[in-house]
């Protein structure tokens, strides 16, 4: 990724057809397993509500990387898009094939993909950050430490959800104590391997070349304009 793709129409950059018909593929994959588990919940067991539920809200979620690339409006990276697919799709196929109950690995795989997902995303958030907002500075040497937090917090966050669903509602998403902390360790694996990787990028690419790159200027300084007169009134 580099500075030459904003100099392309963003149509022809955010959209292209093999693009959309990838993700029909993959949101059609995630559709069929929730209609199966819909299915299997009303006349087998009440245990396929969760992967049909997932299954629902996948699309949705995988959805938004993919219409913000093809609006023009963020040029999301195609392995971002992947690694959003499969932290979807590797928990989706965990729930609906009870792989979670089978396999103790599962559970830690989804971890980590997840992770590494957050942590991509966190990356680009503090780039584009660091980048647009002036009042933001941070350090090239500080951003993969910044990238193993955030990693490490939504970690956290999940654990903390799955207590207490399991507390509120019995659904068993904590196997026990060491499974918890398996996660936990999975989680920061992925920020480790992002924010080295990212660290190591940014010694060959500078951050400013990285946001260009996403094709978010006309967003940002709409937004800029925005805050900036909404300063002024407030200041009035």
């Amino acid at each position: 990724m580099n500075g030459s793709v904003s100099d392309e129409p963003k149509s022809t950059v955010a959209f292209r057809g093999w693009e959309a018909a990838l993700w029909l593929v993959f949101s059609a994959i995630l559709l069929f397993m929730s209609i199966e588990s819909f299915l299997l919940w009303s006349r087998v067991d009440s245990y396929y509500s969760r992967p049909a539920f997932t299954g629902t809200l996948g699309v949705l979620v995988f959805s938004i990387p993919l219409y913000l690339r093809m609006s023009g409006k963020l040029i999301t990276p195609w392995p971002l898009i992947i690694l959003i697919y499969l932290s979807i799709f590797l928990h989706t196929w965990g729930d609906f094939a009870r792989f979670y109950d089978q396999y103790s690995w599962w559970d830690n795989l989804t971890h980590f993909v997840s992770s590494t997902t957050v942590a991509v995303i966190s990356f680009l958030a503090i780039v584009i950050l660091t980048h647009y907002v002036d009042v933001v500075y941070m350090p090239v040497e500080i951003i993969p430490f910044m990238v193993i937090m955030t990693s490490c917090f939504f970690g956290v966050t999940w654990e903390l959800l799955e207590w207490f669903l399991d507390w509120a509602t019995g659904t068993g998403m904590q196997y026990s104590l060491q499974d918890t902390v398996y996660d936990l360790i999975m989680d920061f694996v992925g920020g480790v391997i992002v924010g080295s990787v990212g660290y190591k990028y940014l010694h060959y690419h500078s951050p400013d070349e990285l946001a260009i790159g996403l094709g978010i200027e006309d967003f940002m300084h709409t937004m800029a304009k925005k805050w900036a007169d909404r300063a002024h009134l407030l200041q009035t």
